[in-house]
């Protein structure tokens, strides 16, 4: 999920600094879990639409889902969740989530929202 979001680097960044932060012995403790145990499988962030779609939250830029369809949809989005391999978007002009499925295809604009 981080990856799709483009922080990877950060995340490596925060988690090498939380680690270092540790007593010695704790963080040899959490070094050898994290090559213990590791999230391996099918990688459900591998659409370029959820990318798109952080980068218009981070941005507070307005979306057009279902782009070029008689079914566009203008979208102002503030959240993403992930639950159960499922992507949704959270819509601030009409409150409500609107999930991966119903997205079709994403146009990021130039025009920005403000947040309420």
């Amino acid at each position: 999920m981080i990856e799709a979001l483009g922080l990877e680097a950060e995340a490596d960044m925060a988690r090498t600094k939380l680690v270092e932060s540790f007593p010695d012995r704790t963080r040899g403790y959490a070094e050898r879990s994290m090559d213990r145990f590791r999230l391996v499988g099918t990688n459900p962030t591998d659409d370029p639409r959820i990318a798109a779609l952080a980068g218009a939250i981070q941005k507070q830029s307005v979306v057009r889902l279902r782009f070029c369809t008689p079914n566009e949809q203008s979208i102002h989005p503030t959240h993403m969740e992930l639950r159960d391999g499922q992507w949704k978007v959270w819509d601030a002009l009409s409150d409500g989530w609107i999930e991966m499925c119903d997205w079709g295809r994403v146009n990021i604009s130039r025009k920005a929202f403000s947040s309420r």
